[in-house]
Parts: structure tokens; C-alpha cells; sequence
């Protein structure tokens, strides 16, 4: 097994992710078939190729953070603001 080093990992772990959105051949193909069928299922519509492709997310840490933090600061007003009495009646 060859021994590569923690920086090389992770230019190939960064590359693998870019690569997940990018369809390859094989999946252009799997979502022409998926067009097909749904053009032969409902004749009288139209389905872009787009519409097929699934889109891949990663997790971002710093995203992940920022979504918890404002839920806490939506929750925390929530709660100041039906002690004063102050909102939505």
C-alpha cells in the first residue's frame, strides 16, 4: 500500500468533493434514461435533463454553527418577548 501524507489526502479528499456534483457519463446516461420514462409517463410535459441530477452537499462546520446560533437567539427573543407580553396577539 503506498503511504501518502496528511496534505496529499486532503487535496484528494477536496478533489473527490468537487467531483460529486460534475456527473460523469454513466450518470448522464441513468438521467436520460430517468427523462425518458417520465417523458413516456406524462406525455404533455416537458423535463429538462437538469431536473434529474441530484446535488450533493457537504457538511460546513461553520455553516452548521451559524444555523445553531440564530435558532438560540430566534428561541431566546421568542421567550423575552412573551415574558413582556410584546408580539403577535
Amino acid at each position: 500500500m503506498e503511504k501518502t501524507t496528511h496534505r496529499e489526502y486532503k487535496i484528494w479528499e477536496r478533489w473527490l468533493q468537487n467531483e460529486w456534483n460534475r456527473p460523469s457519463r454513466t450518470d448522464n446516461y441513468l438521467m436520460q434514461i430517468a427523462q425518458r420514462i417520465l417523458q413516456a409517463r406524462f406525455p404533455k410535459q416537458k423535463f429538462p435533463l437538469d431536473r434529474e441530477e441530484i446535488k450533493f452537499t457537504f457538511y460546513d462546520k461553520k455553516m452548521a454553527l451559524q444555523k445553531a446560533k440564530d435558532k438560540a437567539n430566534k428561541a431566546a427573543r421568542a421567550r423575552w418577548f412573551g415574558w413582556l407580553g410584546v408580539g403577535k396577539k
